[in-house]
């Protein structure tokens, strides 16, 4: 059940949340895992606390569910990173010698 909760977070999570910050961080050339982990795991632990998913449960359970959403969360937001910045680097190279190319004409 929870994985089944955590995937439809993950999801909801990226189109909403995930892919308007990217573009943020991208405006401002931020290339660190560390903003797109901290924001995976405070938007899926955040979501757990505000709209209780699992029930309403005491609120070491709640914890407990939060920490574990927000443990995906970051794997999610790992994995995120790692599709648009890590590998968009050869990219972002060739870009960069393909502006480099058209200055030199």
């Amino acid at each position: 059940m929870m994985v089944i909760v955590a995937a439809n977070v993950g999801v909801i999570g990226i189109l909403v949340i995930g892919v308007p910050l990217h573009i943020i961080l991208k405006r401002h050339k931020v290339r660190s895992v560390l903003p797109y982990i901290l924001i995976g795991f405070s938007t899926a632990f955040g979501f757990v606390f505000l709209l209780k998913p699992f029930g309403n449960d005491r609120l070491i359970d709640l914890f407990q569910q939060a920490s574990i959403i927000g443990a995906i969360g970051s794997i999610s937001a790992s994995v995120f990173w790692y599709v648009t910045v890590k590998l968009d680097k050869p990219n972002q190279q060739r870009l960069g010698d393909a502006k480099q190319t058209a200055r030199q004409r």
